[in-house]
């Protein structure tokens, strides 16, 4: 019997970032793992879901109610859509947690007795709860903490986020799977150099990538102030991915006064084979953020073979170490000038980790292997055999 999965969303648009593009992977990976897969996602005004399109030519069914309003994103259309996907499938799997869509499915798993999993996206560890954090008690006391208890597994992409997590004493069982790589986009990578031509940036300029969007805590703004250092005076620094709240034009201007400007260019969103190409071109990756669950950013960036620099506040952290696909380094400003000046003047070292990173990621971080793997967690939830 074909187990029917329901992912539940509040974003399913490249602006709200990787957990929308993870969200994308995992539903195609698990119906190519032979599981009837739905995906059911709301939005709000200007966040059309732009990724529904893509999912649904890969073969699974999405459902998107909108546009919603309000603190919780709440529309009139949501309980009935919500409500009969899932009565329609035999495992939920929420992903998010403090919009309407989330608490709806949640009360209608329970009510029609069917199991559900959680994944939380990071925002219950201590960092994203400090983060106003007195609406976010409230709402953990009126809604979540139940939400929480009732879950049949919660759904960690990290022993990272699974760690950050234990204040709250969660009691469902925890499943540990990371987010994945369309690792077909990366057998052939591009020829070097396009990228570089496109944006201007000199060939033999010592190039360091940002792959992501644009917001606070994110970690643009230790890069850019690390181009100012006199470590990093020759380098460039790439800034690929969209604006956030109005961050552009606040990096441009801190670029400017560390005279760094001409070094540093923003590109935008980009995407397929141009991100990719971003990837191929620079000498490091950098993501030195002051918090990611996971880092999905990261992952593609071993797969494309290029060396790593990371906080240790960032998920996949360990996957850096164990991989030696490059450095995690603390969150202070001499130390990651430091570090990226060591990385750009050594090019044996860049590409032994490139090369390290790459081979973990193809065996870690494929979307195939993963979906196989989610086959399995949900039969044993529902007490059946693997159908995968």
């Amino acid at each position: 019997m074909t187990c029917r999965v329901l992912h539940v969303t509040s974003g399913l648009d490249l602006h709200s970032g990787g957990p929308a593009v993870a969200l994308a992977g995992l539903a195609v990976a698990q119906q190519h793992a032979g599981l009837d897969v739905r995906v059911v996602a709301s939005y709000r005004e200007g966040r059309e879901p732009s990724l529904a399109e893509q999912i649904r030519s890969k073969g699974v069914a999405v459902t998107c109610v909108g546009p919603c309003f309000g603190r919780f994103a709440r529309h009139p259309a949501l309980s009935e859509s919500v409500a009969a996907d899932v009565e329609a499938a035999d495992i939920i799997h929420i992903h998010a947690l403090f919009e309407e869509v989330q608490h709806l499915s949640a009360t209608f798993a329970r009510r029609y007795g069917k199991p559900y999993l959680i994944r939380p996206c990071g925002m219950i560890d201590r960092w994203s709860l400090r983060r106003n954090w007195l609406v976010k008690r409230i709402y953990l006391a009126w809604r979540l903490s139940r939400m929480l208890e009732a879950a049949a597994a919660i759904h960690y992409t990290t022993g990272f986020e699974r760690r950050n997590a234990e204040h709250l004493h969660l009691q469902p069982r925890a499943i540990i799977e990371p987010n994945g790589v369309d690792l077909a986009e990366y057998q052939a990578l591009p020829a070097p150099g396009s990228f570089r031509k496109r944006f201007g940036i000199p060939a033999g300029a010592p190039l360091i990538t940002f792959l992501g969007r644009l917001h606070p805590g994110k970690g643009v703004e230790p890069l850019v102030r690390a181009l100012g250092s006199g470590h990093l005076k020759h380098a460039h620094l790439a800034i690929v991915g969209p604006d956030s709240g109005g961050q552009l034009e606040t990096m441009q201007t801190l670029a400017a006064r560390c005279g760094a400007a001409e070094r540093v260019v923003f590109t935008g969103l980009l995407q397929g084979q141009d991100r990719i190409k971003a990837l191929v071109d620079a000498d490091v990756f950098a993501l030195p953020s002051e918090h990611e669950n996971f880092g999905i950013a990261v992952a593609e960036a071993m797969a494309a073979g290029a060396p790593v620099i990371v906080s240790p506040e960032v998920g996949i952290a360990d996957d850096v170490t164990a991989a030696g696909a490059g450095a995690v380094v603390p969150l202070q400003q001499d130390l990651l000038a430091a570090e990226l000046a060591r990385w750009l003047g050594n090019a044996f070292l860049r590409a032994n980790a490139g090369a390290q990173g790459r081979a973990y990621a193809f065996e870690r971080f494929g979307w195939h292997e993963i979906g196989q793997r989610w086959a399995g967690h949900y039969a044993a939830i529902l007490g059946r055999p693997s159908a995968a």
